[in-house]
């Protein structure tokens, strides 16, 4: 498909994944749900696999909405990967005859070749895909233009169920149970026979909350030890309109009683959850009547949707002067001979590690002012401006790395992220060494695999110059480890 195609009447969808670091450590990641106008009965999500039986990493869209839409002469789709200008590192395209088959994909590189890729395709951590699709036959009202975000996560969360008297459940019957989870407020468990069958059934609900999970359970039989004695999984995307999900034919009763001295101390079925989050797909943004879409550049360019507003402006600005007036603080931040001034409730909300401070049974609680070791003034003094206005200055190399270790020790997570990313463009042979044990001191997994992707591609001059000498030196370990992923990796 040229890039010189007609744009007044056609469909287009930016799709941005985040955490990609995370991504071949799952089997698909899917987007928010979109619909192309005028068929706004259809329902759409971009699918990406991360290897076929081919060992190929495929991207699919498959189809989600009505199954009695009206067929169409057809229409034709782009899929694009974007590099961090935002201009296309692969496209390919392909026409299909109606709305309502079910979906389809096309393979675009080895599994392989698309994690070697990742300085260019997401050096940033960050993913950006353009779908755009043109109509035969029936005219699009208008261009469409979407924008969503899916935020790949590691979260999970688990709990055990002690099903009481089992061997006496019947048909009919059903136990329940509430559960308050981390990732979601609240999920019901009912537990059941199936009508007219000896299969057990587990139904979950969930309570009212509007959330954008897709998670992962996995259901167990587990022994009084914990050793899982059975085991079944079950896909949910909790941002359906579903409020329930059935996990049908789990076990026969039968199953469960014939094995009751494994299955059934004191007669009582101990049930496993584990609950991860695969990911959290943000809202779709529309952009509709779009007739020019260059008009709309910025919005297309935009790694994130536009959040400023006159609320959200007046609050930062109220913040930076809280932060700049001493006045009315309650707390006094010492570093040498330096005090900042500055107040628990901002420092509580933002970080876990003051909170504790200021509300354990702990010295700093009764303190009016608190002398911090391991970490300059200077440092401090961008932690605080983070703390109070959400941004960062400008970072060096080695101002940068200062403030990355007073994130991870104050649980900073975002600004540990922030730090991490500009670390990533200031890498060069001279410090890859010290990147690694920074990395590896703050067990930042994404850090390091970026570090020794480094390594890999640089080994040669890495190898040849005397900072290597004497990181071999100091840090043996260290130097062992990454020689021996990297001979692991060219072999």
């Amino acid at each position: 498909m040229s890039e010189t195609f007609d744009f007044s009447k056609s469909f287009t969808f930016f799709w941005t994944v985040k955490n990609m670091h995370q991504f071949f450590e799952r089997e698909y990641v899917y987007s928010p749900c979109f619909c192309v106008q005028p068929y706004t009965n259809n329902l759409w999500c971009l699918i990406i696999r991360k290897e076929n039986p081919r060992g190929y990493t495929e991207i699919g869209l498959q189809y989600l909405g009505d199954q009695n839409t009206t067929e169409t002469n057809g229409f034709e789709c782009e899929i694009s990967l974007l590099k961090s200008d935002s201009s296309a590192f692969w496209t390919e395209s392909g026409r299909r005859k109606i709305f309502s088959q079910r979906g389809f994909s096309f393979l675009f590189m080895k599994k392989d070749d698309f994690y070697n890729f990742k300085h260019i395709l997401y050096p940033y951590d960050t993913l950006t895909i353009r779908f755009r699709l043109w109509c035969f036959g029936t005219e699009l009202q208008a261009s469409n233009l979407c924008y969503g975000v899916t935020k790949l996560t590691d979260d999970i969360d688990s709990f055990f169920w002690s099903v009481r008297n089992f061997s006496s459940l019947e048909t009919g019957q059903t136990r329940s149970r509430s559960v308050k989870m981390k990732l979601y407020p609240s999920i019901t468990l009912n537990l059941s026979l199936m009508e007219g069958s000896d299969d057990i059934q587990i139904e979950i609900t969930k309570g009212y909350s509007k959330v954008e999970f897709m998670t992962f359970w996995r259901v167990s039989i587990v022994d009084i030890f914990g050793k899982i004695l059975y085991q079944k999984f079950i896909l949910w995307d909790l941002s359906e309109k579903k409020n329930s999900i059935i996990l049908q034919r789990f076990i026969k009763k039968s199953e469960v009683v014939a094995k009751k001295s494994s299955y059934l101390p004191y007669d009582t079925l101990i049930l496993a959850f584990d609950c991860e989050c695969l990911q959290k797909s943000m809202n779709v943004f529309d952009f509709l009547g779009t007739d020019n879409l260059e008009e709309n550049r910025h919005k297309l360019n935009s790694k994130e949707p536009s959040l400023n507003n006159s609320c959200t402006r007046s609050l930062r600005v109220d913040l930076i002067n809280l932060f700049k007036e001493s006045a009315i603080s309650d707390i006094n931040l010492k570093v040498g001979s330096e005090i900042f001034p500055a107040h628990k409730a901002i420092l509580s909300a933002r970080s876990p590690v003051f909170k504790a401070m200021f509300t354990a049974n702990m010295k700093e609680k009764k303190d009016t002012c608190i002398e911090l070791e391991d970490i300059e003034s200077e440092t401090l003094h961008r932690l605080l401006l983070y703390i109070y206005t959400d941004t960062i200055e400008d970072l060096q190399y080695k101002t940068a790395t200062a403030l990355y270790s007073a994130a991870d020790k104050y649980h900073l997570i975002a600004l540990r992220k922030k730090c991490s990313e500009i670390l990533k463009t200031k890498i060069s042979i001279s410090n890859v060494g010290e990147m690694l044990v920074l990395a590896d001191m703050h067990s930042d997994r994404d850090l390091k695999s970026y570090v020794e992707s480094f390594f890999l591609e640089h080994r040669f001059e890495i190898f040849r110059s005397t900072h290597w000498d004497n990181f071999r030196k100091n840090h043996l370990s260290l130097a062992s480890e990454i020689m021996h992923n990297i001979l692991l990796k060219i072999m």
